[in-house]
């Protein structure tokens, strides 16, 4: 029998090129193993965050529509520090803003007007709330005319503001303000408003 060495090589050729292929992948696999690996890991960690970011969101939502409701307010919310620090530090460049908030039916929405404040502005309306004293149920009591300015702007007849302390800082404000009728504020437990709002902050990421 006649043997065809052309198709013999042809075929040799062919089995070489995908043995190399072969070879040439198995070997960039073992090499960047670790990266890929890596790779696939972050994607994974950074989804989980994500999804477990937007969890936490609703849980805190959740817990102010709560406390909302507990405490017969109009507007239940969160203020946090950041721009450089996620604390409190009292630097110029320190800012705070309203990241999460519910309202009861018929009241209007802040949290958009109320981003990127410099706290040098509100020096003493962080003051009493760091020392929970920022608890009125007229803020025409308030002595600081630029903060009781601001409320009124805001329709706010009454407020309750706690600190929400982590590792001795002052991480976050938690308030409820009161916008029609101020009558509920004298029956509130300041202690087991704090303790909610902890419970809220410790939430928080």
């Amino acid at each position: 029998m006649k043997i065809n060495w052309l198709a013999v090589l042809k075929v040799l050729n062919k089995a070489n090129i995908s043995l190399l292929l072969f070879l040439l992948l198995a070997g960039f696999l073992f090499v960047y193993k670790a990266d890929i690996g890596f790779a696939i890991r972050h994607k994974v960690l950074r989804e989980d965050r994500i999804i477990t970011a937007l969890d936490n969101d609703v849980l805190i939502q959740n817990a102010l529509q709560n406390v909302l409701i507990e405490y017969k307010a109009d507007r239940a919310y969160i203020f946090r520090f950041h721009n450089g620090v996620t604390y409190y530090n009292g630097t110029h460049k320190n800012k705070f803003s309203c990241d999460y908030e519910v309202v009861r039916k018929g009241t209007s929405r802040q949290a958009t007007y109320l981003q990127d404040i410099p706290v040098t502005l509100f020096p003493t309306f962080i003051r009493e709330v760091n020392a929970s004293r920022m608890t009125y149920d007229d803020i025409r009591d308030i002595e600081d005319l630029r903060v009781q300015e601001t409320l009124a702007e805001q329709g706010i007849k009454g407020l309750i503001v706690v600190p929400y302390h982590r590792e001795g800082n002052l991480l976050a404000m938690v308030g409820i303000d009161y916008i029609n009728t101020t009558e509920s504020i004298s029956t509130i437990n300041l202690l087991e408003f704090k303790r909610i709002a902890k419970q809220i902050g410790d939430m928080l990421l």
